[in-house]
């Protein structure tokens, strides 16, 4: 789950940038995105890693915050009400705890300090508050799609998923598996000799010894949709809803359909197995 944080002085920018996201990820049918915080104050944003705790005898205690992927959009210039902390002087706090999360900049104007924030900062890039507002809006959405990509080749570049056919154990990247298949008689895969379940990589097809229910309760990184389908959602390229039913395409270009029951049950278990930070 990719979290936005959004910080600009401007409540009525925030709330802009805030619609931006939502419009983003309805429209590109994702589930892995929400806006965790939009705030015009700093300190809401540095609540994320620190918060103090009242003691029982009135002594203050720093208490750290679990750390999440997140893609911070900060405003560069805030108003007389930070004076000494500025959009940078927040990321270099960020910074001090999270080294791992994007950060993308909200600009009036250009800056010659991005030299050395690029070096201290590392940020995905800058977004200019003044542009056009379609320019705004596209901006937004390309650092989006940009930590998104980032976050997901992070999360499964060294994760391995371990199966079992003929020949023994079969140990395969997250990154290269788009789905489990149930090879049953009602939609048996013809390419495949026969087999309990089917493996799809990016490339290839692998028949596995074990029907679907197996792999369904010990990959928790794969998620049911629909009676015959365990799917990574990493890889799921884009989806096609009708009236009655969701068609899931995968990156390797297997195309299945499920019914929208299904798919929001898919939906609401991402957002469980988020929230018990499972994924």
């Amino acid at each position: 789950m990719l979290n936005i944080v959004i910080c600009d002085d401007d409540q009525k920018f925030v709330d802009f940038v805030e619609d931006t996201v939502e419009k983003y990820r309805c429209m590109e049918d994702l589930t892995d995105i929400r806006v965790e915080l939009a705030t015009t104050n700093q300190y809401e944003v540095l609540d994320l890693y620190v918060k103090k705790q009242i003691q029982k005898n009135g002594s203050e205690k720093d208490v750290m915050q679990p750390i999440k992927p997140r893609l911070f959009l900060l405003d560069v210039n805030f108003s007389d009400t930070f004076p000494h902390f500025n959009g940078y002087d927040l990321a270099l706090e960020i910074r001090k705890y999270d080294g791992a999360s994007r950060i993308a900049f909200i600009t009036n104007e250009l800056f010659e300090k991005r030299d050395v924030v690029a070096d201290l900062i590392e940020p995905l890039g800058y977004i200019q508050k003044t542009a056009p507002r379609d320019e705004v809006v596209q901006g937004i959405a390309r650092h989006i799609k940009t930590a998104r990509e980032r976050f997901m080749n992070t999360m499964t570049s060294m994760r391995t998923v371990e199966f079992l056919n003929g020949r023994g154990s079969l140990y395969y990247m997250l990154s290269d598996i788009c789905l489990v298949q149930g090879n049953e008689a009602e939609e048996k895969d013809p390419d495949v000799e026969k087999c309990p379940s089917v493996l799809h990589l990016m490339n290839e097809k692998v028949a596995l010894s074990r029907r679907i229910g197996i792999y369904d309760s010990s990959i928790p990184c794969l998620h049911r949709m629909g009676k015959s389908h365990l799917v990574n959602p990493y890889n799921i390229k884009h989806t096609h809803h009708s009236a009655k039913d969701v068609r899931i395409c995968m990156k390797n270009g297997y195309v299945f359909k499920v019914t929208k029951e299904y798919y929001d049950r898919y939906r609401k278990e991402l957002e469980a197995r988020y929230k018990e930070g499972s994924i």
